[in-house]
């Protein structure tokens, strides 16, 4: 089996055409021989049809033969087979939202790959500093622990402060001879 790929999404390749009957001469009629691509790709089984494929003008112009597993070199320009559907919302006659599938932005492989070699390198440039300054900071923060090791834990004494005392008569004299208490039929405080 082989595989085709094409610039275009929906390429139809004839490569025999086809012959109607012709009942007053007794000729019977014979199929048109083609490969159609779908979505860019075609897969082809027949040996004598692959051979005819490579054969075909528009081979390694209009479509090339590629491996099982390649990606797709064309895939950043062939335009979708399904036309984009721009759907608006309306209330009360107006339009309200407006929903569209987002613009394919595929770069082509050779900007892709360049962009790669270009980031590869720089972070090749970059990783001695970055190791580094990550080895730094493990080792200073695997010294801070071992410190920290050898120090004698202390327990620190829990300081509590002393409640004052807001109902003596150091605080507040004139409410030091005040008592509250709840009325059991109202529930409510009164002063006595």
């Amino acid at each position: 089996m082989t595989k085709f790929i094409s610039k275009c999404a929906n390429l139809h390749i004839i490569i025999k055409p086809g012959i109607p009957a012709q009942p007053i001469t007794g000729a019977h009629a014979t199929p048109t021989i083609s490969v159609k691509f779908q979505d860019g790709v075609a897969n082809v089984e027949d040996e004598e049809l692959i051979v005819k494929m490579k054969a075909h003008p528009g081979f390694n112009s209009d479509f090339i033969s590629a491996e099982e597993e390649a990606p797709d070199p064309y895939a950043y320009m062939r335009s979708e087979t399904e036309p984009t559907h721009v759907m608006h919302e309306m209330k009360y006659g107006q339009p309200v939202n407006r929903t569209a599938p987002p613009v394919k932005k595929e770069l082509p492989i050779e900007i892709r790959k360049m962009v790669q070699d270009q980031a590869t390198l720089i972070a090749k440039q970059m990783l001695p500093g970055m190791v580094k300054e990550v080895l730094g900071a493990l080792a200073k923060e695997s010294a801070g622990s071992k410190v920290e090791e050898i120090k004698p834990k202390v327990a620190n004494p829990k300081v509590v402060a002393p409640k004052a005392d807001l109902m003596s008569s150091t605080a507040a004299p004139e409410l030091a001879s005040t008592t509250i208490t709840a009325d059991k039929e109202t529930g409510k405080a009164k002063d006595k």
